[in-house]
């Protein structure tokens, strides 16, 4: 797929049925500024479930301006027919694998990450909660009150909110690149001057 803005790209996501599942930064600029519009092979994740799939991309730019591009169905594997095929917290519907829109704020408990608004769940088992990303800096007061940034991993600067009493954690997953998805993404093609919406 493609994407170009007057401002350059800084970002482009692809939403499958709704939700984001995986996305790449803009392409490296040049002495001319960043080429537009640019090709973008954004990875499937490999934990996509199978099912129809609604395939959109959005692309943002520096100021998290956005355009979409238009929806394109595919199906990966074969429709589903049971919410236990799909991944955790999805409903099936009509073949579909989707999650209802994220309702979890900051320190609601959680078993998935598409349950928070913010797109992050951390803690294991029974003690999950909704957090979102900050940097480790007393100074830059960067959680809400009655809510502390815990280190992630192996870095020093930047954690998740936590509540004051409780540590934090992270994962990650990997991710993998699917045939079925490439033809859809073919007729994807994005021109941010056309549509801007802010989201």
């Amino acid at each position: 797929m493609q994407a170009g803005a007057q401002r350059g790209v800084a970002r482009v996501a692809l939403y499958f049925n709704g939700f984001p599942w995986a996305e790449q930064l803009g392409v490296a600029f040049q002495s001319r500024g960043q080429p537009d519009p640019s090709s973008y092979n954004v990875a499937v994740p490999a934990s996509l479930p199978n099912s129809i799939v609604d395939v959109k991309a959005i692309a943002y730019d520096d100021l998290g301006v956005a355009t979409e591009s238009t929806v394109v169905t595919v199906t990966k594997g074969a429709p589903c027919t049971s919410a236990s095929t799909c991944a955790k917290g999805q409903k099936c519907e009509a073949g579909k694998c989707f999650w209802d829109p994220a309702v979890g704020e900051l320190g609601d408990s959680c078993g998935y990450a598409q349950f928070c608004k913010s797109g992050l769940c951390t803690g294991s088992g029974d003690d999950q909660l909704c957090s979102q990303n900050c940097t480790v800096d007393p100074a830059a007061d960067s959680c809400p009150d009655g809510f502390a940034c815990v280190a992630s991993g192996t870095t020093t600067t930047s954690g998740t909110c936590q509540p004051s009493d409780n540590g934090g954690c992270c994962s990650a997953g990997g991710q993998d690149r699917r045939w079925w998805v490439h033809a859809g993404l073919a007729a994807l093609v994005l021109g941010m001057i056309a549509r801007r919406r802010r989201r």
